[in-house]
């Protein structure tokens, strides 16, 4: 028998052994690459798009227009 890689238990399944891991590891590992994929496209008033003359916008005036 071989372990799972994340959490180290013994994988019983053939299905298991196969992905080297078992099906609740899976399916957070699956859920950690695609959280981690989404928190790649996000942006935040600090990213340079939002800066103007070395400083950030305040991100009131964006929707208030004061």
């Amino acid at each position: 028998m071989s372990n799972c890689k994340r959490c180290g238990r013994k994988l019983r399944s053939q299905h298991s052994i196969l992905n080297g891991m078992g099906r609740q590891c899976k399916k957070k590992a699956r859920q950690e690459a695609a959280d981690a994929e989404f928190l790649k496209m996000q942006m935040t008033i600090f990213d340079p798009e939002f800066s103007c003359e070395g400083g950030a916008v305040d991100a009131r005036q964006m929707y208030t227009g004061t």
